[in-house]
């Protein structure tokens, strides 16, 4: 999971932290993907 307060809790402006957030967030996607493949959870 990404750790939403530790990059809101950075010293940049709101749209830098956003964009930071947007891609943290979509590099999960694959492993997430992955993992529910794995476990046969897609049918």
């Amino acid at each position: 999971f990404v750790n939403f307060t530790k990059i809101m809790s950075t010293n940049h402006g709101i749209a830098k932290k956003e964009a930071a957030f947007a891609l943290a967030a979509l590099m999960e996607i694959p492993f997430q993907y992955q993992a529910t493949q794995e476990l046969n959870c897609l049918g």
